[in-house]
Formats: structure tokens, sequence, C-alpha cells
């Protein structure tokens, strides 16, 4: 074939498909659809939907109605399953606006509320009026026997023998009275639980009467009669996850197991059930683009404008300043708005998951690694209400073996807190969330965990250690000042004493924490006594300044002493504060 017979043949047939296409524009076919999977990011998700038909020979426009607003329509693929070709042609999303279906339904919600409070005030009316009958037979309970009283008011007379008769007249009305006044209440407090639930439908109602829903039309060809299954795949911003642990300790034999769960939210407007869900730790949010470096400009103050002086970059300490940050923040959220705008959030395409194993015992998410991401599919099928509600669903354990020891910091607390030191061994990061702790069963405490890399270790505290027994006390104090009256400086000198003692019956890695004065003025100065200080310490652990560290193996019943001592001196003339 020439290649000119192949440029008449390719115009034909592009004709023929879009005069189908318009031959097809009153031929809907619509559609209902429902959330099938979801892959949910700490930011968003992408969801499929599913819209089942059957489809005749030709050329249609599926309509695929109510799809909830809010999500990215340049995010919006589509997809067609079917025992025949099928050639997708142009997608279009339409807004619909429900008003009028929620103005009638307003409209019912509103005289179902108007018949309630009728109801009610027919109620309160029965109920006044027990409340008289009440009030007449204590009135004539109280009048007593008497023929008149003081104020000469006329009071029954009631023979001896007349007593019980009246009494039982009065018990039994009275009775009567109590239990149709009760069954009213009763009444009275189910309607206003009717009412109340009719407000709350009435106020939904009213907050959705400007909502919008989505209409997408496809058009396709199709060559034969066939059942379609139209997969719509789309990303919105309606849904988040985070991870929550239970971190589970057996000091018995030093085993550490971290279960996941997947605490996650959707907002989107609709109900998403028996769906497949996968939770992923990419993020978006972060963007795809590298921010840029900008001019450094420095200037001398007098000479610079003072509305330019924020523009610098470090503020004292080599910290950014906040207008640096805040135009740092400014720009990377335009260029995440931009790369959205064009549909480049790079997000994986769901995976389908595979099918569980008959004789599987724990059901636990499957994770599927990459160098940079991870992803947890939950077993089986899922529900996810539209609530703000949390729902906290099982991913999986990891199991770790941990080093137990101890901690100690007695210039705050004199105890020792008990540590699970592990390496996480998996082919994935754990990444940050909050952490419940359980020491041999018992619940500890919440913290948060730190994201927690492959081959990390993590050393997670695990509440007081009261076998391990810690004293602490001062067993110096000194101040010396000069001998001249105006001139000098004092001279204060103290020493601290931490005694700790292993109560344990096996031996134990102990860490003790102290600490000395740092100056913070140019006219105070301050040291550490080494020659008072025990040997063997750390200075400045994980460089927090003034801080010293001693490490010790601490057999059974076995206790060390650990001393530090300090000199600080300042200028006669000036009041020290901080010790």
């Amino acid at each position: 074939m020439t290649l000119y017979s192949q440029k008449i043949r390719i115009a034909i047939l592009s004709f023929a498909f879009c005069m189908a296409f318009g031959a097809a524009r009153a031929d809907e076919i619509s559609a209902t659809s429902h959330v099938t999977a979801a892959t949910i990011f700490p930011d968003r998700a992408l969801v499929t939907r599913e819209a089942k038909m059957h489809v005749p020979a030709g050329a249609h426009t599926l309509v695929i109605n109510e799809v909830p607003a809010g999500f990215d329509e340049s995010s919006l693929r589509v997809q067609g399953k079917a025992d025949t070709d099928i050639k997708i042609g142009s997608v279009e999303v339409k807004s619909v606006f429900l008003t009028e279906a929620a103005d009638a339904a307003q409209r019912d919600r509103q005289a179902q509320i108007e018949a309630k409070q009728d109801e009610k005030l027919l109620l309160e009316a029965q109920i006044v009026a027990l409340d008289e009958r009440k009030a007449f037979i204590e009135k004539i309970t109280g009048a007593g026997a008497e023929k008149t009283s003081d104020a000469g008011t006329a009071k029954l007379d009631f023979a001896p023998d007349k007593w019980t008769q009246a009494w039982d007249l009065i018990q039994n009305g009275m009775a009567g009275t109590m239990k149709e006044l009760v069954n009213q209440q009763i009444a009275e407090r189910k309607l206003d639980k009717e009412i109340f639930k009719l407000s709350q439908e009435l106020a939904q109602i009213r907050s959705s009467l400007s909502k919008e829903r989505r209409d997408v039309h496809v058009q396709i060809v199709v060559e034969h009669d066939t059942d379609l299954r139209l997969l719509l795949m789309y990303q919105t911003t309606g849904a988040s996850w985070e991870p929550v642990y239970d971190a589970r300790l057996d000091t018995s034999n030093g085993s550490l197991t971290l279960e996941q769960y997947g605490q996650a939210t959707q907002q989107t407007g609709e109900d998403w059930s028996d769906i497949e869900l996968t939770f992923s730790t990419a993020r978006p949010a972060q963007g795809s683009e590298m921010p840029q470096l900008g001019q450094w400009v420095v200037q001398l103050l007098s000479e610079a404008r003072v509305a330019a002086a924020p523009m610098m970059h470090e503020a004292p300490g080599g910290v950014a300043s906040p207008y640096f940050l805040e135009q740092t923040r400014k720009a990377q959220k335009e260029r995440e708005d931009t790369a959205l705008k064009m549909g480049g959030s790079a997000l994986p395409e769901p995976i389908e998951q595979s099918k569980l194993e008959a004789h599987a015992t724990v059901l636990a998410a499957t994770p599927q690694t990459t160098e940079f991401t991870a992803e947890f599919k939950v077993p089986g099928k899922a529900d996810l209400k539209s609530t703000s509600d949390p729902t906290k669903l099982y991913i999986g354990a990891v199991h770790m073996t941990a080093s137990l020891n101890a901690q100690v910091t007695p210039r705050m607390a004199a105890q020792a807190y008990l540590f699970a030191k592990a390496v996480n061994k998996e082919s994935y990061p754990l990444i940050p969330g909050t952490v419940a702790k359980y020491r041999d069963g018992a619940f500890i405490g919440n913290a948060a965990l730190d994201l927690l890399r492959p081959n990390e270790t993590a050393n997670l505290s695990f509440g007081v250690d009261d076998r391990i027994k810690v004293t602490y006390r001062r067993t110096h104090d000194e101040q010396n000042n000069p001998t001249l009256i105006l001139v000098g400086d004092k001279d204060v000198q103290r020493s601290y004493e931490t005694k700790i003692e292993n109560l344990h019956k096996d031996a134990l890695d102990v860490t003790v924490f102290e600490q000395y004065p740092i100056s913070g003025d140019a006219d105070v100065k301050s040291e550490l006594l080494e020659d008072v200080t025990t040997p063997g310490f750390g200075k400045d652990p994980e460089n927090r300044q003034g801080v010293i560290a001693w490490g010790a193996n601490l057999k059974p019943q076995e206790e060390k002493i650990f001393t530090l001592g300090f000199r600080v001196k300042y200028p006669k003339d000036r009041q020290l504060i901080g010790m």
C-alpha cells in the first residue's frame, strides 16, 4: 500500500469514527457507579470506581451519574473491559446541582417537624392538666379532718369509719394520675428525640442545597452487543491516613512487636463499602520539584530599608528567618498547585489485590515495597464511611529482638526508665505516627514514633523501672566571696551524687545523664570540675550542651555511685539567675 493510499484510509476511518460519535449523541446510556478500590496517601487518595451496563453494538454516550464533586478532574482516567473490542473517545465531566431534590427533601422534613411539634403541644397541655389534678389531690389530702381552717374556710370532715374509704379513693386517684403523668412525660421525651433527629436531617439537607455532583460522559464504540465494566480512576483530596502503632514488649525474652494500623478518614461525600484498600507511604503533598536557590543578599542595616531587613536568609544562630521560610513555603505551594492543575502528580497505578490463602490465620496487609515507597494492601474488603471519625484497620506486625537498658536523669526525677533498643530489619521505613506502649501486657502510655528507616535503631521508653533504685543528693555547696568590697568574682562550687542499684535478677546496661550549667553571659564563667566528677563520662550526647553521660553494666544487686562537680564564677556586683 502506498503512502498516499494510507493517508486516504486514515482520513476515512477518522471521519467515520467522528460521524459515529456525532450520531450517537442522542443515544445515551446512563449508569450508576460505586467505589471498588482506593489507594490512600497521607493527604489524598487514588480512587477506582466501577459501573456495569449492557451496551448494544454501535456508538454511544455513557453517562455515569452522580459522581461526588471535589475530585481532581485533570487526573480522571477511564478504562473499559468487555468481551469485544471497545474504542473510548472523549471524556467529559459535567456539573450537576442537586437543589431541586434537596428542596423537596427539605419541605418533607419541615412538615414532619411541624407535625411532631404539634403533637408535643397537645402532650404539654395534657401534662399541665395532670399536674393540676395532682395538686388538687394533694390539697385534699392535706386538708385534714377539721371542719374549718384558721382562716375560716371549710375543710373536710371525715368520721373515723370513713377514713379508710376516703384514703383508698385518694390513693387510687393519685396512683392513676401519676401513672398517666409519667406516660405523658415518656411520650414527650420520645417526641423530643424524633424532633432532634429530624432537625439534624434538615440541617444536613440545607447544607447540601448548594452541593454539586459530577456526571461523567464517555464516548464509546463497540463492535458487538456486550456487557461492559467501565472503570473510572481519579485523585481526590477528601481522604487521608496516618499510621498508629502498638508496641508490645516482652521483658522475659526481649521480643518487641510493633503492630501497625492504618487510621483512615475520608469525607468525599459518599460511603466506601466493600472496597479493596491500600495504604501508601508516598507523599505527593511534598511535590516532585526540588526548591531552587535564589539570591542571598546582605546589607548594612544603616543603609538598608527597614522593610528589607526580613529578607536575610538566616537569623542569629544560623536559623532561617521567618520571612525566608514563609516565601519558601509560598513558592513550594505555587509549584504544587501548578503541578496538580497539569495533572503532574506521580501517583502509582492501583494494583489488583491477590486472593487470600485459605489457611491464613492472621490477616495482615501485604507490603509491596520499592526503593522509595511502600504500600500495604489491607486483607479482604474494607468499609469507610464518609465522616470525620477515623477508621482503624490492621496492617500487620513487625517483629524485632530488643536489647533492654535503663536510663536515668536524676536531676529531673530520682527514678530509672526502661528502654528497648531494636533495629528495623524490614525493607521499608516505618513512617512517623502515634505509638501505644505495652510492657508485659500492661499499658504504659502513648508517645510519638519518629521515622525509622531500614536498618535504623529505635530506642523506645517503656516507663519507670522500679527494680532500679536511684538515690540523688547534693554533697557539696560552697560559695566564696572576694575580699575586696567592690571588685572580684563570686565563686560557687557544687557537687551532686547519684547512686544506682540494680535489683533485677539479671545484669542490665544503665546510662546516667547529668547536667552542669553553661554560661549565657560573657561575665559568667562555668566549668566542669573533672577532678571531682566520676571519670568515664561522655560530653554533650546528641549535641546537648552541658550534659554528660556515664554508661555501666550493673550486675544483680550491684550498685554504683556517680559524682558531678562544677564551678560558676560571676561578678560580685551582679545577681546570678538560673542557679
